[in-house]
């Protein structure tokens, strides 16, 4: 999983990865003039934990992820949903 934070003129690459040790993953932030930083653990929660302070304590410092929008859901209203082929009762395929 990859993904950037960006802040007027800089910008960061933060990654989670497999170790390339073997075992556990790797949370990597790599800066834009190539200093990189690596944790390793082996716990996931550990890990997601992790991300979750680090991401915090970018943004605290001013950084931010580009094009973070999330666009609005395009589904149709529940009223007009139809069945699916699968979910009817057997026995009820139109002739």
């Amino acid at each position: 999983m990859i993904w950037f934070f960006e802040r007027p003129g800089e910008r960061l690459r933060c990654e989670i990865r497999r170790s390339a040790f073997g075992a556990g993953y790797e949370l990597v932030w790599t800066a834009g003039d190539g200093r990189t930083h690596v944790e390793l653990s082996h716990n996931p929660e550990e890990l997601m934990s992790r991300r979750r302070a680090l991401e915090h304590w970018l943004k605290l410092d001013g950084w931010i992820r580009p094009g973070r929008v999330t666009p609005p859901r395009r589904t149709r209203p529940q009223s007009q949903w139809q069945t699916r082929k699968s979910e009817q009762p057997f026995g009820s395929e139109i002739h």
